[in-house]
């Protein structure tokens, strides 16, 4: 199985950690990981990781170049499961994961609530299978936001 990873941030902070030790992670239990970000911490790090990393450059959450590129990478590695982790990474990576025939989980790790403008509610109205949520809090979030919780799973 490979795992497509997305993420969209361009410093280091606690969810690239996270990214990072996940991947690492899965490749000690023999799965095939891709990185798709930035040029940046996070991909110079999974780099020098021995990671698979590809540089993929998002500019908000309309980028349709994005979305193409994402698609693109996906397809060519054969990604049967997308894990987007940035709420910029969630809006491009869903039509680029289902574009190319893989399947999507979203990390969830703020509890703010989910806005109430049309670009948001499209957003948390995309084909997404799963929605790791790292707390009860989040999860709450998220179910107050119209999240069925049939998508939403508790990974403390």
């Amino acid at each position: 199985m490979k795992i497509a990873h997305l993420d969209t941030g361009r410093e280091w902070r606690g969810g690239q950690q996270q990214v990072l030790w996940l991947m690492e992670g899965l490749r000690a239990r023999g799965v095939e990981n891709l990185l798709l970000a930035p040029e940046g911490p996070l991909l110079e790090r999974a780099a020098a990781s021995g990671l698979a990393v590809r540089p993929w450059n998002a500019r908000g959450e309309w980028d349709a170049l994005a979305v193409f590129a994402a698609r693109r990478a996906l397809r060519e590695a054969g990604a049967v499961l997308a894990h987007l982790h940035s709420a910029h990474a969630h809006a491009l990576g869903v039509p680029a994961a289902r574009g190319a025939g893989a399947r999507v989980v979203v990390s969830r790790r703020v509890d703010f609530a989910i806005g109430g403008n049309p670009a948001s509610w499209l957003k948390y109205r995309m084909p997404v299978d799963r929605y790791f949520c790292i707390s009860r809090g989040v999860r709450e979030v998220m179910r107050a936001g119209g999240v069925p919780d049939a998508k939403l799973a508790l990974v403390p």
